[in-house]
C-alpha cells in the first residue's frame, strides 16, 4: 500500500515540476520540499516493515526448529 502512496506523491513531485506556472515559486517549493520528506519517510518506513517481516520469519523458523529438535 505504501508503495502505491509513493508512487503518487511521485508524480506529484513531477507535476509540479512540469507545470511551474500554477503555483507561485515560494509556495511550490515548500510543497515539493514536503512531498520529498514524505516519500522519503514512507520509503524508510516500507524498508523497517521489511526487515520487520524478515526478522519475524528468522525467529519463527529457528523457534520451529528449535521445537523439532525438542521432541526428537
Amino acid at each position: 500500500m505504501a508503495l502505491v502512496h509513493i508512487e503518487i506523491l511521485k508524480k506529484e513531485v513531477q507535476w509540479l515540476y512540469d507545470n511551474p506556472n500554477t503555483i507561485h515559486r515560494h509556495p511550490r517549493k515548500t510543497v515539493i520540499a514536503y512531498l520529498n520528506q514524505r516519500i522519503l519517510s514512507l520509503e524508510q518506513e516500507q524498508e523497517e516493515i521489511k526487515l520487520a517481516k524478515e526478522t519475524l520469519r528468522a525467529t519463527k523458523k529457528a523457534t520451529k526448529k528449535d521445537d523439532v529438535e525438542k521432541s526428537s
